[in-house]
């Protein structure tokens, strides 16, 4: 193919790609950096997203187009910038009259961090298939979050972000040989409960027709700001303004700089809200906008159910995600179990399960007290009441509702390098939160993370500084779960798996069809609210049960506390 024939024409002006090979020397073709809305930059700061303006000449989409502004996870530096509003597309085929599948990635990151950009999700794995894969970056924090509850700054910027991503998609993808009437959004942790949001907002409908939910859905305890102002208010007084006028408020927030802006966003939360994994912006009611994301509470509005065929699934010990922050106070959680739970958590044991946080520690815990010993209980503890309580709510309203088929999975498979046990220094049985990604994303190399990470200038105590916090992201490249799988592997073996199965559900709505060399079971959808049925991602694939977590707690309450 020549140079000229890797140039496609949108409807917001051409591009020119690259051809490229996967990890297996199969051909795709890549499109980086893609503008699909106006840079959200000075007067266009905190507010929604407008349509990206044409352009004249050919734009080369070689280059990942910067990621939102945030403090990097492994330096602690503050990267990225204000402009920030870009997607990245890889296709199998450039010419062709049949349409393939779309799978839109919206990346995790409690919305505050991340990107869409192939250092952390290349497309290699699902460029074995036919389907067109997009990943995109959408704002973060204060400014996508920052809601005054007043016109100038009505919140969920980073949710609207998603929405003309995909407009964008749906008026242009046909030239990627994508079809813009079978698009499956999926996303894990903060993007799986994005994914959940876009189901139950206005703005979304008719733009996606399958859903992929990967540890997270919108009624998660961290997923949700219920008093977004206080923290808004909270930032300007931080940067020196202390007025009330929400107006005034935000016009002086669009002129401080964004790296003094992030800078105090990550000072703001005080060490409990961390601990709680409270976080000072988020997803929240925007009911003064002028076209809400969320007019809604996303309590009152999920129990309509998601409409469209669905995946939905968790690890199963999500609660290693806490440990690097748990181990430094796990003495503090004998004497303030409460004051350490975030407040969304009490309110659901409390409300819905009417028992105490001292009955649930009590049963976790099984009358010990915490240490560093056995600290997995606290973990399970973590996990079932951030994660999995809510995640087994939507399902029990999927079967209720039957409004589409569920289908759920468990990843269990825990033999290969972890990123947040090799941060926390453990070796706890189970999937961490994240684990099941390096199954569907390649992570590209840790030369490209270097570079973007590090500058020739740097001295010698800020290498010093940056090799101490990378050191674990090397173990993983280098020895662990980065490294692209070889063949014959169980590693190997799992990404083929899922990536087929995720892809099959993509293409026909159903991720297993039928007895194959490579997957010999069918995965059926649930069918009963009180007992799921789910498939075992592990070693070898096989359908489990588990009672509803709900049945858990009522069982707890009836012939523990009463």
């Amino acid at each position: 193919m020549s140079y000229d024939e890797l140039i496609v024409e949108t409807k917001t002006g051409k591009l020119r790609g690259l051809k490229e090979r996967n990890f297996e020397g199969e051909q795709f073709f890549a499109f980086r950096g893609i503008p699909y809305a106006k840079p959200p930059v000075n007067e266009l700061r905190f507010q929604d997203p407008q349509p990206v303006e044409p352009w004249t000449d050919i734009r080369e989409a070689w280059l990942h187009g910067p990621n939102c502004a945030q403090v990097d996870i492994i330096t602690s530096d503050i990267t990225g910038s204000d402009d920030c509003l870009y997607l990245n597309i890889y296709t199998k085929k450039l010419k062709s009259d049949e349409r393939r599948p779309v799978m839109f990635w919206i990346h995790g990151g409690h919305f505050s961090s991340g990107h869409g950009d192939d250092s952390m999700y290349g497309p290699d794995y699902f460029m074995r298939k036919d389907v067109v894969l997009v990943t995109i970056n959408y704002r973060l924090g204060c400014l996508g979050f920052l809601n005054f509850n007043e016109e100038g700054a009505t919140g969920n910027q980073g949710l609207k972000d998603q929405v003309m991503a995909l407009q964008w998609v749906r008026d242009n993808i046909a030239t990627f040989c994508g079809d813009s009437k079978n698009v499956t959004i999926f996303g894990q942790g903060a993007g799986a409960a994005s994914v959940h949001y876009l189901t139950l907002s206005p703005l979304a409908i008719g733009l996606y027709h399958k859903v992929i939910a990967q540890s997270g859905v919108a009624i998660n305890p961290w997923a949700f700001q219920t008093n977004p102002e206080e923290y808004a208010y909270r930032l300007c007084e931080s940067l020196g303004h202390k007025g009330k006028d929400p107006k005034t408020a935000v016009e002086f927030l669009k002129k401080v700089d964004v790296q003094k802006l992030i800078d105090a966003q990550e000072q703001l939360s005080t060490d409990e809200e961390k601990t709680q994994y409270a976080f000072s912006f988020g997803p929240s009611l925007d009911r003064k906008s002028k076209k809400p994301f969320m007019p809604a509470h996303p309590e009152d509005v999920f129990t309509k159910g998601i409409e469209v065929p669905c995946i939905i699934g968790y690890n199963d010990a999500e609660g290693i995600l806490f440990l690097p922050i748990i181990t430094k106070i796990v003495s503090r959680f004998n004497k303030e179990f409460n004051k350490l739970l975030h407040p969304k958590v009490l309110d659901t044991i409390q409300n819905l399960y009417k028992l105490t946080p001292q009955d649930l520690k009590e049963f976790y815990m099984e009358n010990e007290e915490i240490t560093t010993e056995n600290i997995n209980k606290l973990v399970e503890f973590l996990g079932d009441l951030y994660f999995v309580e809510g995640i087994h709510r939507v399902l029990e309203v999927q079967v209720e509702e039957r409004s589409a088929p569920t289908y759920v999975y468990l990843f269990t498979h825990d033999k290969d390098p972890s990123f947040f046990k090799l941060m926390s220094k453990t070796s706890m049985r189970g999937a961490s939160h994240i684990d099941e990604i390096c199954y569907l994303f390649a992570m590209h190399s840790f030369i490209t993370m270097k570079q973007q990470y590090s500058t020739p200038s740097k001295t010698f105590y800020q290498w010093t500084k940056w090799f101490a916090k990378a050191f674990p992201m090397m173990c993983l490249f280098k020895w662990g779960s980065f490294k692209f799988p070889k063949k014959g592997s169980v590693r190997y073996r799992i990404s083929e798996q899922m990536i087929d199965m995720w892809v099959n559900f993509a293409t026909i709505g159903k991720p297993t069809t039928g007895s194959s060399e490579l997957i010999s079971i069918d995965w059926p959808a649930i069918d009963d609210r009180y007992c799921i049925k789910y498939l075992n991602i592990c070693d070898n694939l096989h359908i489990n049960e588990v009672p509803h977590i709900g049945e858990k707690f009522r069982f707890l309450k009836d012939y523990y506390v009463n």
